[in-house]
C-alpha cells in the first residue's frame, strides 16, 4: 500500500500539469493591432479619435439598461443589410475589433464594470445573471493590477482603440481568476473521490477532471459557470462532512457554499436542494431539525444579497434596469421543446466529457447507487440532475457553447468512474490497468483537441487568421469584390477583414438571393451555420474551409470558440 505522501506527491503533480493546461492558451483570441493590415487592407488605420468621434452609440454607461443588452443592434430585414454604408457604420464594426475576443460574452463582465462609478458610490452592474461574486472580485482585480503597472486602466477608450492589447490584458486577469477556481476544482474532486473510494479514487478523479474537454474550456474563458461549479462541489463536501458528524457548524458551511455558487452565477441555483437533502440524509426527525433548516435558508439569502446587493435595491429603486437584464435572457432561453432539449443535453454531455467517460459513467451511476456509500453521492447527483434537466428545458437548439451548463453533471458521472476503477485495483481484477489507461486516454484525446485550439487561437494559427489571410489575397485580386457575412460583424463571428474600405453585407437566413444587387462575390460562414445563404440553390461553392489541416483523428471541439471552424464560399461562374 502506497503511503498518503505517495498520493500526496501524485496530487501536487496532477496540479502542476492542470496549471499547464488551464495556462497554456490562456490569451487565445486576444484584440491586438496585428489584425490591423486586414481590417483596412493595407492603408492606414484609423486613430482611436477617429473612431471614438464615429461611434454610434455609448456602449458602456447607459442609463437603465442592463450591461448584456446589444446598445448597436443590427436591423435586419427581408433582403440584406449594408453593413460599411457610411463611415460611423464602419467604426462600429472596426471598435468590436479592437476591444472583444473571440468569446463574444466575456465583454459582458467589463461593460458591467464599466458602469459602476466607485467614486460617486455607485457599484450596480447592471448585470445580474453574473453574480457579484464574480463581477466585483474581477474589478478588484483590475484595480490592483493597475496598481501595481501590470495594466493600464483609463476611461478614456480611444486608448484601447490605439492600444488594444492594453485592452486584452483585461481578459487575461478576468481568465485567471476563473483558473484560481478550476484549480480548486481539482482539489475538489480529489477529496470527492476520496470520500467515495479512497486516495486512489480521488486522484483519478482529479486527472479526469483536468482532461475533460468542458473542464478545459471553461477554465479558458472569462466566464463564472466553472467557479459556480466547483463552489457547488464544495457545497456537496460541506454536505458529506454534516453527514459524517451533524454540527450546526457543518450545516452552515453548506449553507455558505449554497450561497456562494447562486452568488457567482444565477443558473447555480440547483444547489440549494442540498439544504434540505442533507438534513434529509440525516435521517433524523425533521422536527428536531427545522430550525437549522430555517437558519441555513436564512444565511444562504444572506451571503447571496451580499455578493448581489443590487437586486434587492433595484426591485424598489429602479425595476426598468432589472427588467431590462432580465428580458434579454428570456429572448435568449425559451423553455419547452424538451424532447429536442434532450437530445441536444446528451450530445453535449458526449462532447464535455468524451463519449467513453460519458457512457460508462452514465452506466455505473445507474448501477452502483444501491450502497450505503453512493447515497451520499446524491449530493452531488441530485443537484447536478436538477442542472440537466433545467438545460433539457431551455437547450433546444442551443449552441455547442451550452456545455457550459454541464460542468457539474460531467463531474457527476464522472465519479462514478474514478471509484470503479479503484474497486478494480483494489481488487486486481485483470485488464484493470488497460481499463484505466484507456478511460483516461479517451478523455486525454478528446481534451487535447480543445487544448491545441486554444494554442491555435493565440498565435498566428488560428482559423480567424487563416481565414483573414486567404481573404486579403482574393480581396487583393478582386477590387470591386462584395463580402456576404451571416453574422454581425466581430472577431468572435467574422474574421477581420477590410472594413474601412470594402463593401460588406449581413445577409438573412431567409433570404432569396435574387433580390440581392449586387450578389456578394464571397459569402464567409462559420459551420454553426451551414448551410449558408444561396448554397440551396447552387449559387456558391465552398472553396476554403478553416482550419484546414486537422491532425488525423481529430474531434469536433463544439464547447469551444477558439480556433472556430470557417468555410468561404464563392459565386459559381455563370455557364
Amino acid at each position: 500500500m502506497r503511503s498518503p505522501a505517495f498520493h500526496g506527491f501524485v496530487l501536487v503533480l496532477i496540479l502542476l500539469a492542470a496549471a499547464g493546461v488551464f495556462l497554456l492558451g490562456l490569451d487565445w483570441g486576444l484584440p491586438s493591432r496585428g489584425i490591423d493590415a486586414y481590417l483596412f487592407g493595407g492603408s492606414e488605420p484609423w486613430s482611436g479619435q477617429k473612431l471614438a468621434a464615429l461611434k454610434s452609440a455609448d456602449e458602456w454607461r447607459s442609463a437603465r439598461l442592463g450591461a448584456d443588452v446589444d446598445r448597436d443592434p443590427l436591423a435586419t430585414s427581408e433582403n440584406w443589410v449594408d453593413l460599411t454604408a457610411d463611415d460611423q457604420s464602419r467604426a462600429d464594426i472596426l471598435i468590436r475589433y479592437r476591444l472583444y475576443s473571440h468569446q463574444p460574452d466575456e465583454m459582458i463582465t467589463f461593460r458591467a464594470i464599466a458602469q459602476m462609478k466607485p467614486a460617486e458610490w455607485k457599484f450596480d452592474p447592471r448585470l445580474y445573471q453574473y453574480g457579484g461574486l464574480f463581477i466585483y472580485p474581477v474589478a478588484a482585480l483590475l484595480k490592483a493590477c493597475d496598481a501595481l503597472g501590470w495594466i493600464t486602466a483609463r476611461s478614456d477608450l480611444a486608448y484601447y482603440y490605439d492600444h488594444p492589447e492594453a485592452f486584452g490584458k483585461f481578459y487575461l486577469v478576468a481568465r485567471g481568476y476563473v483558473v484560481f477556481f478550476a484549480l480548486m476544482g481539482v482539489l475538489a474532486c480529489y477529496q470527492l473521490g476520496r470520500g467515495l473510494g479512497g486516495r486512489v479514487a480521488g486522484l483519478i478523479a482529479a486527472l479526469l477532471f483536468v482532461c475533460m474537454p468542458v473542464t478545459i474550456t471553461m477554465a479558458h474563458e472569462a466566464k463564472p459557470h466553472l467557479p459556480a461549479a466547483v463552489l457547488m462541489i464544495y457545497a456537496g463536501l460541506a454536505g458529506f462532512a454534516y453527514i459524517k458528524r451533524p454540527t450546526s457548524r457543518r450545516y452552515f458551511l453548506a449553507a455558505l457554499m449554497c450561497g456562494l455558487s447562486c452568488a457567482m452565477v444565477l443558473s447555480a441555483w440547483p444547489v440549494l436542494v442540498l439544504l434540505g437533502l442533507v438534513l434529509l440524509l440525516d435521517r433524523r426527525p425533521f422536527s428536531e431539525q427545522w430550525w437549522r433548516f430555517v437558519w441555513g435558508v436564512m444565511a444562504t439569502v444572506i451571503v447571496f444579497l451580499v455578493c448581489n446587493p443590487y437586486l434587492l435595491i433595484n426591485l424598489f429603486a429602479d425595476r426598468e434596469v432589472l427588467r431590462s437584464n432580465f428580458s434579454n435572457s428570456r429572448a435568449m432561453y425559451q423553455f419547452g421543446r424538451f424532447g429536442d432539449g434532450a437530445q441536444n443535453v446528451a450530445s453535449l454531455l458526449v462532447a464535455a466529457m468524451g463519449p467513453l467517460l460519458a457512457v460508462c459513467g452514465l452506466f455505473l451511476a445507474f448501477t452502483t447507487t444501491r450502497t450505503a456509500t453512493w447515497r451520499r453521492g446524491l449530493l452531488l447527483w441530485l443537484p447536478a440532475l436538477l442542472m440537466v434537466l433545467m438545460f433539457v428545458g431551455l437547450g433546444a437548439g442551443k449552441p455547442g457553447e451550452y456545455g457550459r451548463f454541464l460542468v457539474l453533471p460531467a463531474v457527476a458521472l464522472m465519479l462514478p468512474v474514478a471509484v470503479y476503477l479503484r474497486g478494480q485495483f483494489r481488487r486486481q481484477q485483470a485488464g484493470t490497468g488497460v481499463a484505466l489507461v484507456l478511460a483516461v486516454a479517451m478523455t486525454v484525446l478528446f481534451g487535447l483537441d480543445y487544448e491545441l485550439g486554444f494554442y491555435a487561437d493565440a498565435g498566428d494559427s488560428g482559423s480567424r487568421r487563416a481565414a483573414a489571410r486567404y481573404l486579403a489575397d482574393e480581396l487583393a485580386r478582386s477590387p470591386q469584390a462584395v463580402v456576404g457575412v451571416r453574422r454581425q460583424p466581430a472577431p468572435y463571428a467574422v474574421p477581420p477583414l477590410d472594413f474601412a474600405s470594402r463593401r460588406v453585407v449581413y445577409l438573412d437566413r431567409g433570404i432569396d438571393l435574387a433580390s440581392v444587387a449586387p450578389v456578394p462575390d464571397l459569402v464567409v460562414a462559420d459551420f454553426d451555420d451551414l448551410p449558408p445563404v444561396g448554397h440551396r440553390l447552387g449559387e456558391y461553392e465552398l472553396v476554403r474551409q478553416f482550419p484546414s489541416g486537422n491532425r488525423p483523428g481529430a474531434f469536433e471541439t463544439v464547447i469551444s470558440w477558439a480556433n472556430k471552424p470557417l468555410g468561404v464560399y464563392k459565386k459559381r461562374p455563370k455557364s
